[in-house]
């Protein structure tokens, strides 16, 4: 969603053609991008984040808070630089952690990936291949494109008879524009 984000809100500052065209452009090239991907691999976006985790996991501690409850306290080795860093909780139950992040984006936080890297000994791959919602794998973006956004090339469209063309710049209400009639009514 933030990438969709990104797309209106670099588009909002033009026509509305312009939009039309940053967005097909948009579209057509993540189509194009997952086309050549196997459907089980992670996109882009979510692998480099969880390598990240699992980089920075190393230097955390996993602290079991109950047998069978599916919690467990996570925090950094405990040194003076982070003796005032808060720990966090990881529900592996739930998939989730009190930072909010695992619930929020639907792969593994920091502290879920230090889990799962020092508590179960489990490595990067299993993470993604286990752990990770099917959501953010190149199929399934695959056939949201596919199945819900199909580009249009405007300059191919037939003309309908009804619809009526668009206004040329100069026919544009401009900014401005009403100030300037009523000051001339006024006159």
């Amino acid at each position: 969603s933030e990438s969709v984000n990104n797309m209106f809100e670099i588009a909002r500052s033009g026509a509305i053609e312009r939009i039309v065209d940053k967005l097909q452009t948009r579209i057509s090239t993540l189509r194009a991008k997952s086309e050549n991907q196997p459907s089980h691999q992670l996109v882009p976006s979510v692998q480099q984040p969880l390598r990240e985790h699992w980089d920075k996991a190393a230097s955390w501690r996993v602290i079991q808070i109950e047998e069978g409850l599916n919690q467990y306290k996570v925090c950094l080795e405990d040194t003076e630089e982070n003796r005032n860093r808060a720990s966090h909780v990881v529900n592996t139950g739930d998939n989730t952690c009190s930072c909010g992040l695992w619930q929020e984006y639907d792969f593994p936080c920091l502290h879920a990936t230090a889990y799962f890297r020092i508590f179960l000994e489990k490595d990067i791959d299993w993470v993604m291949r286990n752990r990770v919602s099917s959501f953010h794998t190149h199929g399934f973006e695959r056939d949201v494109l596919r199945k819900n956004i199909l580009p249009v090339i405007i300059n191919n469209l037939k003309y309908d008879g009804k619809t009526k063309p668009p206004l040329v710049a100069a026919q544009r209400r401009q900014r401005g524009m009403i100030r300037l009639a009523l000051a001339a009514l006024q006159l």
